[in-house]
């Protein structure tokens, strides 16, 4: 039920729900996930406008991440590593390891 979508010598091959198929050249790029090989044949393609277009509703589904980099984790992560270096506890030498004799005469 896919398509086959080409861009000058580029050629994606979403014609199997279970993986798409890239190349370029003719030769395989990538064989996988759909998303991946979308992205890969937007930047094939120098980033085209038209194929961008082409595949925005694809791109625009994709979840996006629910954590932001801002001022407030970025504090949290220096509190924690901080924490981390104070309960550090101290390096302890061990004893070298006793010979078999010596574990039997004392």
């Amino acid at each position: 039920m896919g398509q086959r979508y080409t861009f000058q010598k580029t050629e994606l091959d979403m014609t199997r729900s279970s993986r798409a198929i890239l190349y370029d050249n003719g030769k395989l790029v990538f064989k996988g996930d759909g998303y991946i090989a979308i992205k890969m044949f937007i930047q094939l393609s120098g980033n085209n406008k038209a194929v961008i277009k082409k595949f925005k509703a694809q791109l625009d589904q994709r979840e996006q991440p629910r954590w932001k980099d801002d001022a407030k984790s970025k504090k949290f992560e220096n509190e924690i590593k901080k924490e981390e270096q104070t309960t550090k506890p101290p390096k302890v030498k061990k004893n070298k390891l006793k010979s078999q004799w010596d574990r039997m005469t004392n």
